[in-house]
C-alpha cells in the first residue's frame, strides 16, 4: 500500500511544525467582520485570453479583493498581457513550480495541480475562492458563499449531468479513507471543481 510523501504534506501545511492560518483568525478579519476571501486561478497554455477575462471581471466586481493567478506554462505573449493587467496590490501573477511534485502534474488535463495550489493559498490565507479561468464574476458580494463556507468548510456546485462520484474516482482512492466505503458514493452526484469555496476552519 502506498503512503503519502511527508515532505509534500509538510510543504502544504498538512503535517509537521507550524500551524495553518485558521479562519477567522487571520488578517482578513476587519472590525469583527470577515472580508472577502482570496480569489485564485491557474492559467494553462492557450488559456491566456480566458485568464485575462477573469482578471478583468475580478477588477470590475471586486477591485479590493486579492486575486492570485498561477502561470502553468503560458507563452511569453500571454504572460506579458496577464502581467500588464495583473500588476497591482490586489493582483499577482505567480509561476507554479512543477519540479517538487510527481510528474503526472504536468499532464494538465488531469488538473492535479488544482488542489495543490488551493491548499498552498489556503494554508497562508485561510479562505479561498478557486475559479477556473473560463469563469466570470457577476457580483460584488461574496458574503453568501463565504458564510456557507464558514459553516460547511467547503462549497461546490453539482456538475450539470448526474454523474456518480465513483464514475471518475479510482477505486483504490477509498483505501486512504478508513471507514469510507466505495458503495456509499456510487449514487452520490459528482461535484464540479471549477468553482470551489474553501474556508480553513478546524473542522476543515
Amino acid at each position: 500500500r502506498e503512503t503519502s510523501n511527508p515532505n509534500h504534506l509538510s510543504s502544504l501545511g498538512l503535517e509537521g511544525p507550524g500551524l495553518p492560518v485558521l479562519y477567522p483568525e487571520g488578517p482578513w478579519l476587519a472590525q469583527g467582520r470577515a472580508t472577502d476571501p482570496c480569489l485564485v486561478t491557474g492559467v494553462e497554455p492557450g488559456q491566456g485570453e480566458l485568464g485575462l477575462g477573469l482578471v478583468k471581471s475580478a477588477h470590475h466586481f471586486l477591485p479590493t479583493t486579492s486575486l492570485l493567478v498561477f502561470d502553468l506554462g503560458l507563452a511569453k505573449y500571454d504572460r506579458d498581457r496577464l502581467e500588464k493587467h495583473c500588476n497591482s496590490t490586489t493582483c499577482a501573477l505567480h509561476n507554479f513550480d512543477f519540479a517538487p511534485w510527481p510528474s503526472h502534474l504536468r499532464t494538465l488535463h488531469l488538473r492535479a495541480y488544482r488542489p495543490l495550489i488551493i491548499q498552498t493559498v489556503l494554508r497562508d490565507v485561510g479562505s479561498v475562492v478557486w475559479l477556473d479561468p473560463d469563469h466570470r464574476l457577476t457580483t460584488s458580494n461574496l458574503s453568501q458563499w463565504l458564510e456557507a463556507g464558514r459553516k460547511e468548510g467547503v462549497v461546490v456546485w453539482q456538475q450539470g449531468e448526474a454523474t456518480a462520484t465513483t464514475a471518475l474516482t479510482h477505486p483504490r482512492m477509498f483505501e486512504f479513507f478508513p471507514g469510507v466505503k466505495y458503495e456509499e458514493y456510487a449514487f452520490q452526484h459528482m461535484a464540479s471543481a471549477s468553482v470551489v469555496v474553501l474556508v480553513y476552519t478546524q473542522a476543515t
